[in-house]
């Protein structure tokens, strides 16, 4: 499992419950919402929540091939993955998918295992953790800012973060995952399970850390926060016309 994982938050704890989060992922393969893809490449505009559920189902083992059927042959020789995105959304394709991955999970029952709670340690508790009133005007501050808000502002807003990554310093990839136009990241921490210093911020615990992380991009906006803090609720953008025009323009929106 751990060669599958990509330094993207979600992704990852998802990938490390292993067969814990099987149903849940399969349950949202229909899920039609659109939502930014995640992917390294190759992007795709009309990306939705249950073609991520899926990608995440074959980084934890379910074999991708057993779609390769349902597609047109000569598409995918000309287009690759993107074949794929053209059969899904058609129909009541992503309702074929989910049966075919319950078919091949049920077929191979070994298939996306992990331990659970890797780093736990009996008789151990949290390295640190903030106090019931300091999550909850973190909370507050986090709740005032939104997807497009100008860098600056956010920034005065939100205070100063444990630390902060930048893909100028180098090294971002195995520390946080910053996509696309992304060129910043605040880190405000509310839970550790091992002193790690800011540089070691790439061996958190997906599973038991808890932190908020501020995406800002090289347009100077806030592109998305992600949150793994239960009083917290992750935002990202909630149009394709507004992650467009934050990952790659103005222009990029008319497409």
């Amino acid at each position: 499992m751990k060669s599958n994982l990509s330094s993207d938050d979600v992704h990852d704890a998802l990938v490390e419950l292993g067969q814990y989060s099987l149903p849940c992922l399969i349950d949202h393969i229909t899920d039609s919402t659109w939502m930014p893809d995640p992917r390294a490449m190759p992007h795709v505009g009309d990306f939705r929540a249950g073609d991520a559920a899926f990608y995440i189902l074959c980084d934890k083992g379910v074999d991708f091939s057993l779609v390769l059927p349902m597609l047109d042959k000569k598409a995918w020789e000309a287009v690759g993955v993107y074949a794929y995105f053209d059969w899904v959304n058609k129909a009541n394709h992503r309702r074929v998918l989910q049966d075919l991955v319950r078919r091949w999970v049920s077929a191979h029952p070994a298939c996306c295992s992990a331990d659970l709670f890797p780093q736990a340690r009996p008789g151990t508790g949290p390295h640190f953790q903030l106090s019931a009133e300091r999550v909850s005007a973190l909370q507050q501050r986090v709740l005032r800012v939104w997807p497009g808000m100008d860098e600056s502002a956010a920034r005065k807003t939100l205070g100063k973060p444990d630390f902060e990554v930048n893909k100028l310093e180098g090294g971002i990839d195995a520390t946080v995952d910053l996509d696309r136009s992304e060129s910043s990241a605040l880190v405000f921490s509310a839970r550790r399970w091992s002193a790690l210093s800011d540089a070691d911020f790439g061996k958190r615990d997906f599973l038991r850390d808890q932190y908020v992380i501020v995406y800002f991009t090289t347009q100077g906006k806030l592109a998305r926060i992600f949150s793994s803090v239960p009083q917290i609720p992750p935002t990202y953008p909630r149009s394709r016309q507004l992650w467009m025009t934050l990952m790659f323009g103005k222009d990029a929106a008319k497409q």
